[in-house]
């Protein structure tokens, strides 16, 4: 046991000298160490921690700031290097106190999510929200902030969305900064225009902390992050569990410190449990810090901070000079530059009442002048997923948009004009009911409109006064190909536009909106379900006017730009033996997540379609969706089946989902189950 310490203690000498190798300069790293035997507080949620730091100079190793187990939350490390701020949950209250545990304060109200220094005054500001809902709940609003000394004033910060605590980061002249605005929309937020843009689906999102703009989101797997430069169209991809003593389990808590080219996690994570492994937590548990290579493709060095057997949660990294450290422009010559937004689809945006492009957008309306922009979005149900392009598979469910039938209603009622633009792609040539492609109604018996599939045709069907439902067949349907599809009515005239080119309509449809209620807007069925459509949507847009023969010919144009490297993802098609099954865990022990994938490892009997050289693989497949159980993706260890599949990598979209993964050999390579 004595031989065990020192072991422990000769290790945590080390780390002293190996962080300040890896920074060059005086660190100090702050966290919370869960005392309770189970190790598994990974969100800082109970009484069992200690305030936990270490000082690369001080010789001292990891110890206690504050010797009191309570709750600290969030541990947050001034811009000095001085001092922690920190939140209790339970209290919920935000305190300062000193690097030595001395002058503990009260600063207020609130849960601490960031502290920044003012670079024209020097003054140092905190950033606290407001908890919503339960005590793990991961929304927070009314974001406000405070100076760190003097007399005690709150200022607002920002009231246009919730946020998540995990993380909220600003830019070294504050006027911009990465979160979740809300989780999982991760992203940016300018607080000098109020707006905000989604960078992906994810969490922990980070920002660099100069004022390049650069910023991170982390992926659902919990093993990498996604950089995203201010100004590009895309990002690129780095790991994170690559820091010895890693294995390429899960790490979590990624942050950036206050030099732009190192950041804290902690991990490895992979204790199983009926939840996932980061729930699992585990006295395995280190913190660690890693340096980016100088073009941020890679991490190029890393420092274990914490050798101990306790697990270690929630770091911030502070390095001395930090503040002086920026990233270079070099960096960001090989991303793709934004495009203008006339180049950008759909083009005008007059009347623009819905927009959804595709997952990966931010898919906002600017605002008219003085109005602030607003985010439109959808959330899956049934089998509803994401497909490749982000565009929404609705095959076995459909997509809600949030709130915006009642916004449909008061403005097109406004002008009984409507245009619904979307590029379809149906699946299959028999589908009936009709099967609802979009649809602005409550139930079959009281809708405002519907676009829909009836066998080979493409019908409409609009609630007009006096007459009511008036139906109209737009053309043919091409299953397996994308069709750019405009309808449009104002004034008694309906046309359509398939791929940028008029269709001609014989119904004569006559009537104005007055007949509309308040209805739900859905995508891929009804509302209340029985009417779903195989296939997939993206580019959607709604105006409360009609759009002439150029307009649609221009919104094709803009939007076909995107088809020209559009390639199908090559298929596999094996049958293979189940060698080793991830378990589906009960949807409400993966809260807030609604899907998660489950990762299976198999041994290939025969290869049925394509080629493969190699003798196993893993296999991402879905285990829940909305919330429940995928019945037919229970499998067992020895189980022989046939699986079609795809390149894991040729599935961005899945980048941010949950994934729950029990099994070894994670350097197989991966695929995506399409299909059995």
């Amino acid at each position: 046991m004595a031989s065990y310490s020192s072991d422990i203690a000769h290790a945590q000498s080390v780390a002293c000298r190996e962080l300040a190798a890896l920074t060059g300069a005086h660190t100090r790293v702050v966290w919370v160490q869960d005392q309770s035997a189970a190790n598994i507080d990974t969100l800082a949620l109970g009484r069992e921690l200690k305030l936990m730091g270490l000082d690369s100079q001080d010789g001292r190793g990891e110890r206690p700031i504050l010797n009191d187990v309570q709750n600290y939350a969030k541990p947050l490390l001034t811009p000095d290097g001085k001092r922690v701020v920190y939140s209790d949950r339970f209290s919920k209250d935000v305190f300062v106190v000193n690097w030595d545990g001395t002058g503990k304060r009260r600063l207020g109200a609130g849960f601490a999510v960031e502290v920044w220094a003012d670079p024209e005054s020097g003054e140092t500001w905190v950033y606290a929200c407001t908890q919503v809902g339960k005590h793990n709940s991961i929304n927070f609003k009314a974001l406000k902030r405070m100076p760190l000394d003097g007399p005690a004033r709150w200022e607002p910060v920002w009231d246009k969305s919730e946020i998540s605590p995990d993380n909220f980061q600003l830019s070294a002249d504050g006027k911009f900064a990465a979160g979740e605005f809300p989780w999982p929309h991760g992203g940016t937020a300018d607080l000098v225009k109020r707006t905000t843009r989604k960078r992906a689906d994810g969490c922990w999102a980070s920002l660099a902390p100069d004022n390049s703009g650069l910023c991170w989101v982390f992926d659902g797997p919990h093993r990498n992050v996604y950089f995203y430069p201010r100004e590009s169209a895309a990002g690129w991809k780095v790991s994170l569990n690559t820091a010895p003593g890693i294995g390429g389990h899960e790490v979590f808590h990624p942050r950036w410190s206050n030099h732009v080219r190192h950041f804290a996690m902690t991990g490895p994570y992979k204790v199983k449990t009926n939840t996932n492994v980061i729930g699992g937590g585990g006295p395995e548990v280190e913190v660690y810090v890693g340096r980016f290579s100088e073009d941020y493709r890679q991490v190029e060095g890393w420092a274990q901070v914490t050798h101990n057997t306790r697990g270690d949660f929630h770091p911030d990294a502070w390095i001395a000079g930090g503040e002086k450290s920026e990233i270079a422009a070099d960096v960001f010559k090989l991303a793709p530059a934004e495009t203008t937004v006339a180049d950008r689809w759909p083009g005008s945006t007059a009347g623009l009442v819905f927009l959804w492009d595709n997952a990966a957008d931010e898919n906002m309306i600017a605002g008219a002048e003085g109005a602030e922009p607003k985010a439109c979005r959808v959330e899956a149900r049934g089998k509803a997923r994401y497909n490749r392009y982000f565009d929404l598979d609705c095959t076995g469910g459909s997509f809600v948009a949030e709130r915006a039938g009642a916004d449909l209603l008061e403005a097109c009622k406004k002008t009984n004009a409507l245009t619904i633009e979307a590029a379809v792609t149906s699946l299959r040539a028999d589908q009936s009911g009709p099967a609802r492609i979009v649809a602005c109604s409550s139930n079959p018996n009281a809708r405002n409109f519907l676009l829909m599939q009836d066998h080979e045709s493409l019908v409409f069907e609009i609630n007009l006064k006096p007459g009511g439902m008036a139906t109209a067949k737009l053309g043919k349907v091409a299953p397996g190909k994308l069709q750019h599809v405009i309808v449009t009515y104002a004034a008694g005239t309906l046309a359509c536009f398939l791929d940028g080119q008029p269709v001609p309509l014989s119904a004569k449809v006559q009537g104005d909106f007055g007949g509309w209620a308040g209805q739900q807007l859905v995508f891929g069925d009804e509302f209340t379900g029985k009417y779903n459509w195989s296939g997939r949507l993206e580019g959607i847009s709604i105006y409360n006017r009609a759009l002439m023969a150029d307009e649609a010919s221009r919104h094709y144009e803009l939007f076909s730009a995107r088809l020209d490297n559009r390639l199908p993802a090559e298929r596999l098609r094996i049958r293979a033996k189940c060698l080793e099954v991830s378990q589906i865990p009960d949807p409400r022990t993966i809260v807030p997540y609604r899907r998660a994938l489950i990762v299976n490892r198999y041994r290939v009997e025969k290869v049925l379609q394509g080629e493969f050289d190699g003798r196993e693989l893993l296999v991402a497949q879905w285990g829940i969706l909305d919330k429940a159980v995928v019945a037919d993706a229970k499998f067992r260890a020895g189980q022989t089946i046939e699986l079609t599949l795809e390149s894991f990598d040729d599935h961005p979209e899945l980048q941010s989902e949950r994934q729950i993964v029990d099994v070894e050999s994670l350097d197989l390579p991966w695929f995506y189950a399409v299909g059995k």
